[in-house]
């Protein structure tokens, strides 16, 4: 799995969970430190991370050029989750409160709740209601499906279940 943070003048690649640390904080940290530092963050023994550092913030025509940067790292990241993260950038303030829960709300574009949830699981589009609507269906941690009807390309409901 790949995560990928934005960070004011760093992009972090998390693989595999992301790493537990550098090799000092292995040698000099206890175990009980280790231990819940690993449980706090999510991150996992044996992970990697790269961090691309840059001499300036990242701005949002860095993030335009994005498919330049994912060719150089397509071989050992997965290319959906730093598209992902760009688009979660480029999130419109009005959603950024729901967005930062994890929430999809009436009004989003599509674009929008690609960078909240990623790709849905299943995709269909009923071509009999007048204007076509369009269902994304994603499984939720929780064992919950959420679908996120949409009309004219804009979020009009959203199921939880």
């Amino acid at each position: 799995m790949t995560n990928v943070k934005l960070k004011d003048k760093v992009i972090e690649i998390h693989l595999n969970g992301g790493g537990a640390g550098t090799f000092g904080d292995l040698l000099l940290t206890s175990d009980d430190k280790k231990a819940r530092r690993e449980a706090g963050t999510g991150k996992a023994p044996g992970g990697s991370r790269i961090n691309l550092q840059y001499d300036r913030a990242i701005s949002q025509d860095d993030l335009r050029d994005l498919d330049r940067l994912v060719s150089y790292l397509e071989p050992v990241v997965d290319a959906a989750s730093l598209r992902q993260a760009a688009k979660r950038e480029a999130i419109p303030e009005e959603f950024r409160e729901a967005a930062a829960k994890g929430n999809v709300v009436a009004g989003m574009d599509k674009a929008t709740v690609f960078a909240i949830m990623g790709e849905p699981k299943n995709k269909t589009v009923d071509m009999n209601a007048d204007p076509p609507t369009e269902k994304w269906q994603f499984d939720l941690p929780n064992l919950k499906t959420r679908i996120v009807t949409f009309k004219d390309g804009k979020v009009v409901k959203v199921d939880e279940f």
